[in-house]
């Protein structure tokens, strides 16, 4: 984990996946209630190059300070406005009617920083040997998902919210 002397809970994503802007909303109402040794973060799933090129956007607006402001906004993008993240010509476009400098965020993308953070990202998958997102990371030790608790019955919805209750509860453990 990264938070020391914290319960860290890491959401593994990705920008383009259908299921992880369905937890977005749940993850907003969520996030803010959680208790104060608690500390929440995203990490981009890297399973191949386009996730990768998903993973370096997300770290880029990270190293500029503009995740926080900027991710929902990105998946709205995405997921409603049918933006293409790994389209360079429509990623430039999006970011400059958000006010963002675009070249200082292309030359984020291959930042040493933001290499260092993809590299990071790729051992984390693979030491949570996750297989899909959206999926949940309790301090290092836990591992939990909508598929895994709502199964293949269970709609959407109510998957992500047996998530975020069984997440709650592996924190409390």
């Amino acid at each position: 984990t990264d938070a020391a002397g914290k319960i860290e809970v890491v959401e593994f994503f990705w920008y383009e996946c259908p299921h992880c802007f369905e937890l977005e909303p749940l993850l907003e109402s969520w996030v803010p209630k959680l208790a104060k040794d608690v500390q929440f973060r995203r990490v981009p799933a890297t399973f191949n190059d386009r996730w990768k090129i998903s993973a370096r956007v997300f770290y880029a607006l990270e190293s500029m300070g503009l995740e926080d402001k900027l991710h929902k906004p990105l998946m709205d993008a995405i997921h409603k406005d049918r933006m293409r993240i790994t389209d360079d010509r429509q990623r430039a476009e999006w970011l400059a009617k958000q006010k963002v400098d675009v070249a200082k965020f292309e030359a984020a993308m291959k930042s040493f920083a933001v290499e260092s953070r993809l590299k990071r990202a790729d051992q984390l998958v693979r030491d949570s040997r996750i297989d899909g997102v959206p999926a949940l990371g309790i301090h290092g030790r836990f591992y939990t998902s909508p598929s895994l608790v709502g199964g293949d019955g269970a709609p959407v919805s109510q998957a992500h919210t047996m998530a975020l209750r069984l997440t709650d509860q592996l924190i409390a453990q």
